[in-house]
């Protein structure tokens, strides 16, 4: 009796710690995700103010 209960325990800490590692995995991810939101958010304030500038530029070269 004791001997099932010890490899049960056995198992569920196997079990927690390949839960553990699954979360660890799970949770780069995630900040991978975070990262390249973040990147794409740049990215496209970049896109706006670069066209911006060609507009302020060709409106400067057409007053010239």
């Amino acid at each position: 009796m004791l001997s099932t209960v010890e490899e049960r325990v056995v198992k569920l800490e196997e079990s927690m710690v390949d839960i553990n590692d699954l979360v660890n995995v799970v949770s780069g991810r995630i900040d991978d995700w975070e990262r390249n939101d973040a990147l794409e958010a740049t990215v496209m304030a970049l896109k706006e103010e670069i066209m911006a500038m060609k507009k302020a530029l060709s409106t400067r070269i057409e007053e010239l």
